[in-house]
Parts: C-alpha cells; structure tokens; sequence
C-alpha cells in the first residue's frame, strides 16, 4: 500500500484535498470589509490610478473617514484592479477562488522548499498540509481582504527557492528579488525572508556565502521602508502585559480552532489553559529536539508574526489570517522532526483529518451576519453584538442586537447608530429612549449621537432639550443640528438663525434647508 500512495504525486493529493476542504467557501458571500474594500473601492476601478496604489495605505482608498493608515498593501491593490476588471459585476465567489489560487500557490512553494531541506515529496507531504489545510487558513481563502497573507506567503516562499542556491544567475537573481520585492508589497510580514534565508544558507550549504543575496534583499527592505515612511504609517505600541493573552489565544487557536472566532474579543474570551500549554510543550520539544530546522522554523513563526502584534492590542481581536504564515514556519519545525519510517498513509490520513475539521469550520464563513453571531456565541459583550447589529440593521432583530450593543458599557461605535437607527424607522419616542439610554450607559457624547437625538426631541415636543442637544453637537457633520436649532428659533418667531446657518450652507440656499425646518416643526406638531 505505501508503494502505491508513493506513486501517486503528494503535490497532487495536497491539491485535491485542499480542493474539498475548502470547496464550501465558494457559496458564500463577501465579508466583514470586504464590501467597502472591493466593491466600493476609490482607486481600483480606474487603472490611471495605479501610481497612487504605491503613495497611500489600503484603507485610504475606501470611504472610511478616518482610515487607519497602518497598512502598506500596494501590491493587494494591483490584485483588487485586476479583479475588479476581470470580475464585473464583483462576484464573491470568485473573489474567493482567486483566494484559494494564492494560497494552493503559497502551499506548493512550501512544499517544494521542505523537500530541499530533507528531500523526499512524501516526506514533506505530513508538514504541508498541516500549513495547508489548518481550519486557520479558512479565513485567507474566505475573506478577500485576507489575501494579502497568501499573497506574501506564496511569494516569500518562492523567493526562498529561487535564491536558495548560493551561486545564481543573473536573471535568478532578478527573479528572486522580485519575488521578494512583491511579498513586502503584499505585506510587511515578509521582512524576515533575508534573515530566513540565512538560516537555510546554514542548514543547506553549511555555511553562510553568496552574500550578494542577502545584501539585494536587504536594498529592497530600505526601498520599501523608504516608501513607508514617506507616507508617514501609524505605528502603534504593543504593551508587555499583552503577550500573555496573545499567547493564550494563539495555542487555542491551533490546537482547539472550533472554540475560536477571529471575531471574538479577547477581553470577552476566557482562553483554555491546555492548548496553550500544548503548544508551550510542542515548541520546546521541537526546539529541544528538532535540530537546526526546528529551530529556523520556530524563529520563522516568531518573525512572522511579531509584525502583526500592533494590530491585534490595537483591535483586541486575533485574526486566524495573522497566524497563516507563522504557519509555514511552524510546519518547517514539524518536518524536521517527522520520521522517515512512517508510512505515507499516515500523512494522509491526518491531512484528511485536517480537512474535515476545516469543513466543519466553514459554516461561520458563510457571511458576515454568521461570523460575528459565531464571535457573540464564544465572546458575549456589547462590542461583540455591536458587530452583529452592524451586518442586520436591516433585519428585524436588528433592534434587539442594538440594545445589547449599548451596554452597559456600550460599544461606542453602536453609539452612532443609538438614534438615528429609531429616527430613519419612524420612531422618535423609540430614538429619544435609546438615546438618553446610550448617554447614561457612557456613551461620548458625539455629533452622531446628539444631533438626530435633537430631532426626535423636537419631533416629540421636547423643543428645550433638542436645542441643548443641538447646541452639543456642533460642528455637526450630520447637518440635523443647524435644522433643530433653526427650527427652534423660527417657533419664537426668528429667522436670523435660520439666515445664518442657510449663508453657512454651500450656495447659501436658504430654501432647502426652510424645507427641513418646515419638516421638522410638522413633525413636532407645530
């Protein structure tokens, strides 16, 4: 039986596996910031705009008003161009297939490269799969913003190969850096490859040569920093105290996946103690025991991830596609160790196994609405359904989902959506409660909150407390306070504030804005 597996090519067993454990993924829809990233992108459906692709950050290029400028993903750009011209209408699943290309890529570089450090396809069969098929890697095919993880993954993997060889060509030489050159451009977590590459130097050839390499990568990270720089990136400190809870939830996540969510807070999520303390004991077996390759692989994971961190104390979430590529380095660890004895169809049945706990995972990917409902499940708090309420307003239980947003302590982005979500439904009084309810709870006092709790004051009566609060709100990016306090003033019989803010108004148009004054005193039975 074993002869017979090994005549079988493992790339392709690899291949077909990964094929069904991920073929759920494909009837799903878009999630989380996919909508705003891809279908509603402000650069990518024009490629006159390609320059500027490399001159802002990735979610500068959507309508966020306040976009978080931490991430330089040039190159995730180019791909979201590309599908946008070859994929019109945007279609998700195909987003998703486009997904899994990249990671099948990333999962046969990794392949390809374990067989260079102990030759034999089978052999390293066992240690790609577990990169390929661990329910982790759900979130990289699924979630089109996540494919610059397999898009860095693939690309480093295929620059280690190309520059493996200590005596190459010209054109490898080229081809190497350019690989390497598209990975930082994908994401910064590639910025190890040159220290990963030493390491293979050492465990390959036996020594440290062909210095001509590292030093071309390394031009290519002070490019690529200069570039960052000028954009002047947040950067966001990871406080010490951090780690633990970071260490807990990343041994959960790998050995007990189906107790995670990447939606879940961390705050809310008691993590279990045995896997991370299984964890603990496998990286100081392979470390121990593992040799050199183990070694390598455990700093691979380390220097991988650490790029990572700032985000994940910034959001208090951990993300599944933040330990995607820790995952190659960590499946370099468990290829060192793995015996040569043993038969292949012990591989293949634990690469089986991986994928039926990978397709028991892929429920919770359907769509946004099930993601976070499965984050609220293991996480209960109000952040927690603040995110569900984002993905059903529209829904009936939309309402519930937002009481439980608002605490205590409220989520203070639900706190935006306090009032206004009763105001659009017809429903002052019900605005008026939430929203005196949201203040109470500690929510900040903002524009988006005060002002439409303005209107629906004034709409119910309370024409003393909607002019406070439309005084609160100012300047009021929502335009309802100028209207409250215009509307306020013309049932004292004066129009000089309603003057005023009309000559504040573009063109100055006094009649559009008495039109809502108009409104608003019909609605408050004036």
């Amino acid at each position: 039986m074993s002869d017979l597996i090994r005549r079988v090519p493992a790339a392709l067993v690899l291949a077909v596996l990964m094929a069904v454990a991920f073929s759920v993924q494909l009837s799903g829809e878009f999630l989380w910031d996919d909508p705003m990233l891809v279908v509603d992108n402000q650069l990518t459906g024009d490629w006159r705009n390609l320059p500027r692709f490399f001159t802002v950050s990735l979610w500068e290029t959507t309508l966020l008003v306040d976009p978080n400028r931490s991430f330089y993903r040039p190159l995730m750009l180019v791909e979201l161009a590309l599908d946008r011209t070859l994929i019109d209408p945007p279609a998700a699943w195909l987003h998703r297939l486009h997904n899994g290309v990249w990671h099948l890529g990333a999962t046969l570089a990794l392949h390809q490269l374990l067989q260079r450090l102990r030759p034999g396809a089978w052999l390293a069969f066992p240690a790609a799969a577990l990169y390929a098929l661990h329910p982790l890697q759900n979130e990289v095919v699924a979630f089109t913003a996540a494919r610059n993880d397999a898009m860095a993954a693939a690309l480093m993997c295929g620059a280690l190969l190309t520059l493996l060889p200590q005596q190459v060509s010209r054109r490898r030489l080229v081809g190497g850096v350019l690989l390497f050159a598209g990975a930082l451009l994908s994401k910064e977590v590639a910025v190890a490859t040159p220290v990963i590459l030493v390491g293979l130097d050492r465990l390959v050839h036996g020594r440290i040569d062909g210095w001509h390499r590292h030093g071309t990568l390394v031009a290519v990270i002070a490019a690529w920093t200069l570039l960052r720089l000028g954009l002047q990136l947040d950067v966001a400190l990871v406080l010490p105290d951090y780690l633990t809870t970071w260490a807990l939830h990343s041994g959960e996540m790998l050995l007990a996946p189906w107790r995670t969510s990447p939606t879940a807070y961390l705050d809310a999520v008691q993590p279990g103690v045995l896997p991370a303390a299984g964890v603990t004991v496998g990286v100081l077996a392979l470390a121990l025991r593992g040799g050199p390759q183990a070694r390598l692989g455990l700093v691979w994971a380390v220097l991988t991830l650490l790029p990572c961190l700032p985000a994940v104390a910034g959001n208090d979430q951990m993300p599944y596609r933040y330990l995607s590529l820790p995952l190659a380095g960590l499946a370099m660890a468990v290829h060192a160790v793995w015996p040569e004895r043993l038969s292949p169809w012990i591989g293949v049945g634990l690469a089986a196994g991986l994928a039926g706990l990978t397709l028991t995972q892929a429920p919770q990917w359907r769509d946004s609405a099930s993601l976070w409902q499965r984050g609220h499940e293991l996480g209960p708090s109000s952040r927690s359904a603040c995110g569900v309420f984002k993905v059903v307003e529209d829904q009936p239980e939309a309402a519930d989902w937002l009481a439980r947003a608002l605490g205590p302590p409220p989520a203070q982005h639900c706190c935006f959506s306090a009032t206004r979500f009763f105001l659009d439904r017809g429903d002052p009084a019900g605005a008026v409660a939430s929203g005196r309810t949201a203040l109470a709870r500690g929510c900040d006092p903002s524009a988006e909150l005060l002002a439409p709790l303005a209107v629906a004051e004034a709409a119910t009566g309370d024409w003393v407390q909607a002019e406070q609060h439309a005084g609160s709100a100012l300047p009021d990016p929502t335009g309802l306070a100028p209207v409250v306090l215009s509307a306020a003033a013309k049932r004292r019989g004066d129009r000089t504030v309603l003057e005023h803010w009309a000559a504040q108004s573009p063109g100055g148009q006094i009649a559009a804005l008495e039109a809502q004054v108009d409104w608003l005193l019909g609605l408050g039975g004036e």
